[in-house]
């Protein structure tokens, strides 16, 4: 399990015209444990501060970045820092 500070949440594909159904998720931000900028594989599932990738890897959420917390505000969306993505969708739309 890493712990992750600082991050956000970003699609994995950096197109603005991908249908967002089909641009998986995935989490950007600094791994504690060895203090580098990662960028995660999609995001497969999440369970209050803990996220689980489609690699398998496992991240403690720690505090978002302050823009991301911005972005969220300019465009209305309610942060809840006890369950922070519980209302994100990932994977297949049919699911």
């Amino acid at each position: 399990m890493y712990t992750l500070k600082d991050w956000s949440i970003i699609y994995w594909y950096e197109d603005p015209y991908m249908d967002p159904w089909i641009n998986p998720k995935c989490l950007l931000g600094f791994r504690e444990e060895d203090q580098k900028r990662v960028k995660t594989s999609p995001i497969k599932k999440a369970d209050g501060r803990s996220v689980q990738t489609q690699s398998g890897s496992i991240y403690q959420l720690a505090e978002p970045s302050p823009d991301y917390l911005r972005y969220l505000r300019e465009q209305g969306i309610e942060f809840n820092p006890d369950d922070p993505i519980k209302d994100q969708h990932f994977g297949d739309k049919n699911e």
